[in-house]
């Protein structure tokens, strides 16, 4: 007869921990990104002239800097996902 241990129970292997670690590594990463780039944001605040194909419009730094970085981070993950979707 074998006995079963619950997956909750199970120890944890090197792998795991060291995957716990890289994504402790990864979340740190992310908030020091964040915090740097909030902090450039507010000290870029003057107004300019953005130019995108034939439009040109004034706009606070700050908002094209935010939309520079949310665009950034859509391709980041999009490619990510790409990347995970082609390992199976």
């Amino acid at each position: 007869m074998e006995s079963r241990v619950p997956p909750s129970q199970t120890p944890k292997t090197a792998a795991g921990q060291k995957e716990s670690k890289s994504l402790s590594l990864r979340m740190w990463v992310l908030i020091i990104s964040a915090i740097l780039f909030a902090v450039f944001i507010i000290q870029n605040s003057q107004e300019v002239e953005v130019k995108f194909l034939l439009v040109t419009a004034t706009t606070p730094l700050y908002f094209a800097l935010i939309i520079a970085g949310a665009l950034g981070a859509l391709i980041g993950w999009s490619l990510n996902k790409m990347r995970k979707r082609d390992r199976k």
